[in-house]
């Protein structure tokens, strides 16, 4: 009892949705101490990946609620009640895209992983076992980072960000999103390092971030024979300057 009152209880609320729907204000009314993490693939949205996007006004989008200032990672899932990850039950027979959800544990065991979840330590795919890693600031995905002051006196002026991403597909673009003073917006890529089209790898400085917001990265194959593309997407990185007592 004394372990769940300090450690706080071991449940994780997961939003299950991937179509705006009229009048589906997904996240109103919801516990953030319980929802750490929420689905944005599924066999469902295999012809808009970036569904989960569609804008900082949508009250139903992800892009809505990080705006709000809520942290929440994000996940993929299969849609399927088969027991196998990455096969839907509309086609049983048959291999077919599922969202998958990634995590990054220490261990490979129960507890390792929940922690993970419960700290937003994941990343989700479309369906395709891409292996992402991503920082900014220092921090992987989920983390909030604490800048501190700077000999200038100013906190948070400039992050760093490394990834590298590894995909069984040709890659088509890759991309970091940032989010500061009110406004998403796409960072061109330029330091790239690629060993094939199917990995690439970047260690840039964004200069221009100032104060408090979040990254995160994602990332779209070649479209394949049936003229959709598959994604990856990681869990937001916040940024926050130090905060100094008395001000």
């Amino acid at each position: 009892l004394m372990k769940m009152l300090l450690d706080g209880p071991r449940v994780l609320a997961i939003p299950h949705a991937t179509h705006p729907w009229a009048r589906h204000y997904m996240w109103e009314d919801l516990d953030f101490d319980l929802v750490r993490v929420g689905e944005i693939f599924s066999n469902k949205n295999a012809d808009l990946l970036q569904r989960f996007e569609e804008g900082p006004e949508d009250r139903w989008s992800y892009q809505y609620v990080w705006k709000r200032g809520e942290r929440v990672g994000v996940l993929g899932s299969s849609d399927s009640h088969l027991g196998q990850p990455g096969l839907d039950d509309v086609l049983p027979t048959m291999e077919h895209t599922g969202g998958l959800a990634v995590v990054f544990s220490d261990q490979n065991d129960r507890e390792s992983i929940f922690a993970s979840l419960k700290n937003r330590r994941t990343y989700a795919t479309s369906g395709p076992r891409i292996l992402l890693e991503f920082t900014a600031g220092g921090g992987g995905a989920g983390s909030l980072v604490v800048l501190k002051e700077n000999i200038s006196g100013l906190a948070g002026k400039g992050v760093r960000l490394e990834g590298h991403i590894a995909s069984p597909l040709d890659l088509d673009r890759v991309e970091v999103v940032r989010f500061q003073e009110g406004e998403y917006e796409v960072l061109p890529l330029t330091d790239r390092a690629p060993e094939s089209e199917q990995i690439f790898e970047f260690d840039v400085e964004d200069g221009d971030f100032c104060g408090k917001g979040f990254y995160y990265l994602r990332a779209f194959t070649v479209p394949g024979a049936q003229g959709a593309p598959e994604g990856v997407i990681s869990s937001p990185v916040w940024i926050e300057p130090e905060s100094r007592e008395g001000s």
